[in-house]
């Protein structure tokens, strides 16, 4: 008993130190740096006073209950910089757990585990071409990490935790999962809906795979019907009733190839900007094809990735959040897993067969995304500019 409290103090004093630490990093950039905390913050009070009711509303009502629905702005900033800092957190702490089933230490909080799990939280893209043609270290890359917006910021641990029961699921279907599926897909949904959409899309054809047309496949399908009648609700909100929100009429379009490189072109070089973007877990794969061709993690994660490429091409708002680019926060998402998925496997194989060459290689280069991200979040900080 003494073992498990001590552990337990070990792990509250971690994650309340990290959720200050990090607190204290978005009170920073909400000062000083270019960043949605502050137009989420006057969402805050704006549904407070009941002026608006936003449908992805769970940060801002959040926001409210911490700060007992005060319109005091810079207490509702405080507010959500605190609730984003505790994801931040637990996205840390989701990432360690994972880490901690490979046993690479004795001690569950070592440093190598704590670091590996650290090392997720600054995961960058290495921003070729972009950096050399267009001056931009995040616009036009695919990144695993961001600092600037609050609500995926609040959705990542969330919408990770999602991606892993699911997975569990698709190995062996047991109903408890399939209520904490439902309730991550509803916590997901009213967070931000991004990556409900890759999800309801990959997860429906891998249960149809695994199922076939038996009961477990129509109960796994149960979560997917709920977030769909969370995302018409939703859509109602957003699009149809915030007038306040959105002076000019706002819908969601299909788009295509040609219009989003206009609305947005320094992705004109994707081929080449995903590749260095993805570097680390591209090459991990190419490395270990074989090994990899087998393993469902991979091909859930791979789909995943591509179908949150797909949302971005071929689905857009339309009125005043044209330019937004909205449809991209999945790609954070599916970006940081296929990260974490490369990353546990590369651990794996360094426990079972040692630093080799290969193995040698990969961590360099893994270390590479790491420091770029390190100087992208220093860069962001000096300049108070994200893109």
């Amino acid at each position: 008993m003494k073992y498990y409290l001590k552990n337990g103090y070990k792990s509250l004093a971690i994650y309340t130190f990290l959720a200050i630490m990090f607190t204290a990093a978005f009170l920073y950039i909400s000062y000083f740096c270019t960043a949605d905390i502050d137009a989420h913050a006057r969402f805050a009070i704006l549904q407070s006073k009941g002026e608006i009711f936003i449908g992805n509303f769970i940060l801002y009502g959040l926001a409210g209950l911490l700060t007992f629905f005060s319109d005091n702005f810079r207490l509702v900033t405080v507010a959500v910089c605190f609730i984003i800092g505790s994801a931040t957190s637990l996205k840390f702490c989701i990432a360690k757990k994972q880490i901690d089933k490979l046993e690479l230490a004795n001690n569950q909080y070592s440093y190598k585990s704590i670091l590996l799990a650290l090392s997720m939280l600054f995961v960058f893209i290495i921003p070729i071409p972009i950096l050399f043609t267009y001056g931009f270290f995040y616009r036009g890359g695919f990144a695993p990490n961001v600092w600037h917006n609050s609500t995926i910021i609040l959705l990542a641990p969330f919408a990770i935790l999602l991606f892993y029961k699911s997975y569990e699921q698709l190995q062996k279907y047991t109903m408890k999962n399939n209520i904490i599926i439902i309730v991550l897909v509803i916590i997901n949904v009213f967070i931000k809906p991004n990556f409900f959409f890759v999800f309801i899309t990959v997860y429906s054809v891998f249960s149809l795979a695994k199922y076939k047309l038996k009961k477990e496949f129509f109960y796994s399908m149960l979560p997917l019907i709920i977030g769909l009648g969370c995302i018409i609700i939703q859509y109602i909100l957003l699009f149809k009733t915030n007038s306040a929100v959105f002076k000019e009429p706002s819908d969601v379009a299909l788009s295509n190839p040609v219009q989003m490189l206009k609305l947005f072109p320094m992705y004109e070089l994707a081929p080449i900007s995903v590749l260095f973007s993805l570097l680390f877990p591209l090459l991990y794969v190419v490395l270990n094809l074989k090994k990899m061709k087998q393993s469902l993690l991979f091909w859930y994660t791979f789909i995943s990735f591509i179908v949150s490429i797909l949302f971005f091409v071929f689905f857009i708002e339309t009125g005043p959040r044209m330019t937004h680019g909205n449809f991209y926060w999945q790609i954070v998402i599916c970006a940081w897993l296929c990260f974490f998925t490369a990353l546990i496997a590369l651990l794996k194989d360094i426990k079972e067969l040692g630093m080799t060459s290969r193995n040698k290689f990969l961590s360099f280069l893994y270390a590479i995304h790491v420091i770029f991200g390190l100087v992208y979040l220093a860069r962001y900080l000096i300049t108070g500019i994200y893109y």
